[in-house]
């Protein structure tokens, strides 16, 4: 097993899953007919910061894109320029 895999539980799920889950949060919010670029942002910076809270989970994984993405200071006012950038 590499040192990547080694971090992760058997049969865990790693943080791909969480983004996937807070997507989905972020689709079911709009009543299922889009997802908000604001609302993810929100709920991914506060995962970053205090992981998957109703699993009691901290960010397993985070890989250095997403956290610099995330930690710029303009991200939650316009995710989507600062991701570009």
């Amino acid at each position: 097993m590499d040192r990547h895999r080694a971090v992760f539980d058997p049969s865990g799920w790693t943080d791909d899953t969480d983004q996937s889950l807070l997507i989905f949060m972020s689709w079911l919010r709009s009543g299922g007919t889009r997802i908000d670029e604001i609302d993810f942002a929100k709920r991914l910076k506060f995962w970053v910061g205090n992981g998957f809270t109703p699993l009691d989970r901290m960010p397993l994984g985070l890989g250095a894109t997403v956290g610099s993405v995330v930690r710029d200071s303009r991200y939650e006012a316009d995710p989507v320029r600062i991701a570009k950038e």
